[in-house]
């Protein structure tokens, strides 16, 4: 309702923006087809990281993925007495946890120990043997193989142990 005695603003002036039109001598497909850009295309590198391990990239590596590995070892160790309680349900979760933090465990190798290549080996193996023994473990929930997952998870927990 209008107030008596005061007038309405006047509605606002409608102002256009300028725009900016591209025109191009040359479609792009002539530029790029272009020597130098061709040249400059042939010989592009990729993104490589460069390898340096000071102190403080380690120390970095050790605590981002270190603490996510860290994080996991009282699941992974109770992994045993929960497939002999028969706990199928809490190790499809443990083995699922773990499953997720695959990244972590490739990740701290080489971030950590990334100089020492007779080390980083060894702990890729453990952690193949890790995801393995964790394929094996998950497969002997779903079945409610108490045998199975017994050797399984005690594999698991013996190659968690070389982190």
């Amino acid at each position: 309702r209008p107030l008596a005695g005061v007038a309405a603003p006047p509605p606002p002036r409608r102002t256009t923006t300028p725009t900016t039109t591209m025109s191009a001598t040359h479609p792009r497909r002539s530029f790029l087809l272009s020597l130098p850009t061709a040249a400059a295309l042939l010989t592009a590198t990729p993104a490589l990281a460069d390898g340096a391990l000071s102190a403080a990239t380690k120390t970095r590596a050790r605590g981002l993925y270190g603490n996510r590995i860290l994080a996991l070892q009282p699941l992974v160790e109770a992994l045993p007495a929960e497939v002999d309680a028969g706990r199928w349900l809490r190790v499809e979760e443990v083995v699922a946890a773990v499953k997720a933090e695959k990244n972590a465990f490739a990740l701290y190798a080489s971030g950590v120990w990334g100089g020492e290549r007779a080390v980083v080996t060894a702990l890729g193996r453990e952690t193949e043997d890790m995801f393995k023994a964790l394929g094996k473990l998950g497969k002997a929930a779903s079945d409610y193989e108490k045998k199975d997952g017994k050797v399984a998870a005690e594999k698991v927990v013996a190659a968690f142990g070389g982190y």
